[in-house]
């Protein structure tokens, strides 16, 4: 049997795999009798009979044979071949809307709050072992119990594997986002650490200027009045005025750098980071199977040709 396109395979059906049909005389000669196809076209009620397939054409021929006792004489038998298309009707309510419903429903994760790790883990463990055992009960139990053993893998073993592929990727998808958040907020607390050391510094550089009497806009001056002030003082207090300007420069440099640090952390924030992952894997993910699903139903049903036709050079019509 050919089942790379399977459910959605063209069958010659199960005398057409051994043996065609034949039907012939055993005690006359085409002397005799000579047996003829009469034109009689496909009755569609023939076409449903059976409940696994359905009947799409007839492949009729007339042949004579010789008799293996009798070499000179021959004999008249007509030669039937059946076209049957497999019925998906079954496949479609017991595989394909499982596989897609598991798949949708593991998006909810993408609309969980991100804090709530178990929650998360929990639903996307639950819909992997879920979609675990639906595959091998449905392909090891069910399904193959049926069908040849084969080698390839067919189209519903492609449909099954790749929904199996979208709900690993949703865990994937939480496995990336939790690991980001680590590695932000760990980088935050270290940030956060050298705020507080800035901001002490901050204060102390107040505290000092306020006991100095020298804020920092009015120890920006001039050279030149600086030196004349410092000709009128006394040396001890031109020395305690530099040292104040320069301690407020210093503080007015790590206020500066705080101020950076705070806006970098803005930019940084775990939580943006995680909802814009969240927000492009909901699009991304439905987007992509929705692709999916219309690249795999074109190409099994309109693109890839039939076996059955390509094998035994069969013409697509009577």
């Amino acid at each position: 049997m050919f089942l790379r396109k399977f459910p959605m395979d063209v069958q010659g059906s199960a005398t057409f795999q051994a043996c065609p049909i034949e039907i012939g005389s055993l005690g006359y000669y085409s002397d005799d009798v000579v047996y003829n196809w009469k034109d009689v076209e496909l009755d569609a009620k023939m076409g449903n009979m059976l409940s696994q397939y359905k009947i799409l054409d007839l492949f009729k021929s007339e042949h004579n044979f010789s008799d293996f006792r009798y070499p000179s004489r021959n004999i008249s038998v007509l030669k039937v071949y059946f076209k049957l298309q497999r019925q998906q009707g079954y496949y479609v309510l017991q595989i394909y809307t499982p596989c897609t419903l598991l798949v949708v429903m593991s998006w909810v994760s993408f609309w969980i709050n991100k804090e709530a790790s178990p929650a998360r883990v929990a639903l996307g463990v639950l819909f992997l072992g879920i979609m675990t055992v639906l595959s091998m009960s449905t392909l090891g139990f069910g399904l193959r119990t049926d069908l040849p053993k084969v080698s390839h893998s067919t189209a519903l073993d492609i449909y099954i594997l790749s929904c199996f592929g979208f709900v690993f990727a949703a865990m994937v998808e939480y496995a990336v986002i939790n690991y980001a958040a680590i590695v932000y907020i760990r980088k935050q607390v270290h940030d956060l650490k050298g705020l507080e050391s800035n901001r002490a510094m901050e204060k102390m550089r107040m505290f000092t200027a306020g006991l100095m009497g020298a804020r920092r806009d009015t120890l920006v001056v001039e050279d030149l009045a600086l030196a004349e002030e410092e000709e009128d003082e006394p040396w001890y207090s031109c020395f305690m005025k530099k040292k104040a300007q320069k301690t407020s420069s210093m503080f007015y440099r790590m206020a500066v750098k705080a101020a950076k640090a705070r806006r970098k952390l803005k930019m940084r924030d775990p939580a943006r980071v995680v909802n814009r992952i969240d927000n492009v894997s909901k699009v991304i993910f439905p987007s992509l199977y929705i692709l999916f699903n219309v690249i795999y139903w074109i190409a099994f049903l309109y693109w890839i040709p039939d076996e059955v036709d390509q094998i035994l050079g069969l013409p697509e019509k009577k």
